[in-house]
C-alpha cells in the first residue's frame, strides 16, 4: 500500500488531467500510476474517487471516443431546461465486479512486474528453446533432404546466396557484395561435408537395422549391434551440427 502523500499526489494528478477531459484513458491511469500503487485496495480506491468526481475511465479509444461525443452532446444541452424532459441522459454505471476497466486493473496489480533478474530469465528460456528446435530440425531427415536440394539449387543459380545467408547486420553493402562469392563457397563446402556425412548415415542406418534383425530375439546385443548403434548416433549428431 502507498503512503497518504504519495496517493493524494497520484489523485492530484489524475483529477488535474480527467477534469480537463472529464474523462482518462485506461493508459494515463495506468501511465500515472506507481509500481507500488498497483495493489487491489489502491487501484479500487483510485477508480472509487474517480469516479466520485465524475471522471470516467476508458476502456479503449472506442470508448473514448463516445464518452468524448457524450460530453459534446451534453454541452449542447445545457441551454435545455432540464425539468422539462422526462428523460434520463446520464451513463449507465457498471456493477463495480463486471467493470472491465476495474477488473483489468486488479488483475494487474496481483501480477508482479518483471525484475531485470526474471526478464534475463525468460530470454535464457526463450534461447534455450530456440536452440532445441533448432536441433530438432537439424536432425530431422526431411530438413537435411531440403539442405541437400538447396546446395544443388545454388550451384545451379536457381537461389542466390543472398536469398540463403543472412548477412552480419552492421556489414556495409559494399563488405557483403565482396564476400558473396565467399559466403556461397563456405556454404557450399558445408553442404557438401553435411552430405557425404549424410550418406554415410544412411549407410550405418541400413546396416543397423540388418543387425538388429539378425539379433532379434537374443538375450544381449551383440559387439556389432552395439558399435553400429553408436556410429549411427555419433553421425545422427554430425549431421545436426
Amino acid at each position: 500500500m502507498a503512503d497518504y502523500d504519495e496517493k493524494e499526489d497520484l489523485m492530484d494528478r489524475l483529477m488535474a488531467i480527467g477534469k480537463r477531459k472529464k474523462f482518462l484513458s485506461l493508459d494515463e491511469l495506468h501511465r500515472e500510476m506507481p509500481e507500488n500503487m498497483m495493489s487491489p485496495e489502491d487501484i479500487e480506491d483510485v477508480l472509487e474517487r474517480l469516479e466520485g468526481a465524475n471522471i470516467s475511465v476508458a476502456e479503449n479509444d472506442a470508448q473514448m471516443l463516445e464518452r468524448a461525443q457524450n460530453l459534446a452532446l451534453d454541452d449542447e444541452e445545457e441551454s435545455v431546461d432540464e425539468d422539462d424532459l422526462d428523460l434520463d441522459l446520464s451513463a449507465g454505471t457498471l456493477d463495480k465486479s463486471n467493470d472491465p476497466v476495474r477488473l483489468y486493473l486488479r488483475e494487474m496489480g496481483i501480477v508482479p512486474l518483471l525484475t531485470r533478474e526474471g526478464e534475463v530469465a525468460i530470454a535464457k528460456r526463450i534461447e534455450r528453446g530456440q536452440i532445441k528446435t533448432q536441433k530438432a530440425l537439424s536432425r530431422s531427415p526431411i530438413a537435411v533432404e531440403r539442405l541437400l536440394e538447396l546446395g544443388t539449387e545454388l550451384e545451379n543459380g536457381v537461389h542466390s546466396i543472398r536469398e540463403t545467408v543472412i548477412f552480419a547486420e552492421q556489414a556495409e553493402i559494399s563488405v557483403e557484395e565482396d564476400k558473396a562469392e565467399e559466403y556461397l563457397r563456405w556454404t557450399l563446402e558445408g553442404i557438401e561435408r553435411i552430405k557425404k556425412t549424410y550418406a554415410a548415415a544412411v549407410k550405418s542406418w541400413a546396416a543397423l537395422a540388418k543387425e538388429q534383425a539378425a539379433q532379434k530375439g537374443k538375450a544381449k546385443p551383440g559387439k556389432k549391434l552395439l558399435r553400429l548403434r553408436r556410429q549411427t548416433a555419433r553421425l545422427r549428431l554430425e549431421v545436426a551440427a
